[in-house]
């Protein structure tokens, strides 16, 4: 499973898994590369586990405008989420553009 990182959840449901530095596979995440899918936000690691939110509103960072309404979005080499014309559609609800940060349903 691929995630970006996030900024803060404001809603969640939440499942906590074994983080893996580059490693993903069976009951492990990792960070996503540029332009991959993702599922759900790592919202903390702490001790070689991660708290990840798989549902529900969580607030993102992305490196550009990002608009409002269903918008396929991909993550992004920072860590956060872009606009992908070949991305997964989510629910955007804010784009926060002038704080580089977007609020998404999971």
């Amino acid at each position: 499973m691929q995630i970006p990182d996030p900024d803060r959840a404001l809603q969640a449901r939440i499942q906590q898994l074994q983080a893996g530095d580059d490693e993903t596979g069976d009951g492990k995440v990792g960070p996503c590369g540029d332009g991959d899918a993702f599922c759900g936000v790592a919202l903390e690691v702490n001790d070689g586990l991660a708290l990840v939110q798989l549902k529900g509103f969580v607030r993102v960072s992305c490196g550009d405008a990002v608009a409002v309404g269903y918008t396929k979005l991909s993550a992004n080499a920072g860590g956060g989420v872009k606009t992908n014309a070949s991305g997964t559609a989510y629910l955007v609800v804010e784009a926060g553009s002038t704080e580089k940060q977007t609020t998404i349903l999971l």
